[in-house]
């Protein structure tokens, strides 16, 4: 009877043990996916991350490079308690980093972009017991100016518009002289020379 209990037991705590590590064994990330960024300028490769451990010393950070017209897999960063930047190759003295694994991230900053940047950058994060996980992509285009935002409140004026007058002027009034002596028929005299000649 207890030869029957013994390895049930052991299969009911090895189920208990990978149910308890099932959801641990992932960690989640979350980028931008796509990216555009000005010629000569600096980027921020965002990655932020989740995990269901509480981040340690044992986190990792690693940032690599696939670029657009093909070519093999480029190392571009490493965080293991301290920042490792590429000692050669062309992101040497160009990636900075600029994340807060106590706030759960992973970014870094590239500097002095090139066109030869374009290319898909990848975001892998581990934090133990938490190693698996998918990878975090950005795919990074880089261009020569910055598309300008139309702004609909402005509106540009037709070379051909007429200026119209808003207005009409009223009518004015025209005013009275004010009648003379002489103007008047009962009056008996008028002064000097103005008198008008008799009317027969």
């Amino acid at each position: 009877m207890s030869g029957r209990s013994l390895p049930r037991a052991a299969l009911l705590l090895l189920g208990l043990q990978l149910t308890a590590l099932g959801p641990a064994a992932a960690v989640e990330i979350y980028t931008s996916r796509v990216l555009e960024a000005v010629n000569g300028t600096d980027v921020r490769l965002k990655c932020k991350f989740s995990s269901f451990a509480p981040v340690g010393d044992a986190l990792t950070v690693t940032w690599n490079f696939r670029p657009q017209d093909g070519g093999s897999e480029q190392f571009v960063f490493y965080y293991h308690m301290d920042p490792f930047q590429p000692t050669s190759g062309r992101f040497k003295d160009r990636v900075v980093w600029d994340g807060n694994t106590d706030r759960y991230d992973a970014s870094i900053q590239l500097q002095r972009l090139r066109f030869d940047d374009n290319g898909t950058y990848t975001c892998q994060v581990k934090n133990p017991p938490d190693v698996d996980g998918l990878v975090g992509e950005i795919r990074l285009s880089v261009v020569h100016t910055e598309k300008k935002k139309k702004d609909s409140t402005k509106r540009r004026r037709s070379p051909f518009t007429w200026k119209t007058q808003t207005s009409v002027p009223r009518p004015q009034r025209r005013r009275r002289s004010p009648e003379l002596p002489w103007m008047d028929a009962s009056a008996d005299s008028c002064p000097g020379d103005l008198c008008p000649p008799a009317l027969h």
